[in-house]
């Protein structure tokens, strides 16, 4: 479980909502603020993954041979970002 520091005595207690990422300490920015930022990163990380899943299920076998390496021409050809997963 989860622990939280009760307001009151200062003294810290269990949270019924383990698991759960709880904001204590209130930053600069507001809480709002925070939280979206928090729903960018997992919609980036999950937008990441589906891009490495498309890559290597549907374009890199369209341009040779899995198993085998690209040929140089094309390989030069693409982005960085995608000769950093061939």
């Amino acid at each position: 479980m989860a622990t939280m520091r009760d307001t009151a005595s200062g003294q810290l207690r269990r949270s019924p909502g383990a698991g759960k990422v709880l904001f204590y300490s209130r930053p600069d920015g507001s809480l709002a603020e925070l939280r979206r930022l928090v729903k960018c990163l997992r919609r980036a990380r999950v937008e990441l993954a589906a891009c490495k899943a498309r890559w290597r299920t549907t374009l890199r076998p369209a341009l040779g041979p899995m198993g085998e390496p690209l040929p140089n021409r094309l390989r030069a050809e693409l982005p960085a970002v995608l000769q950093a997963w061939e």
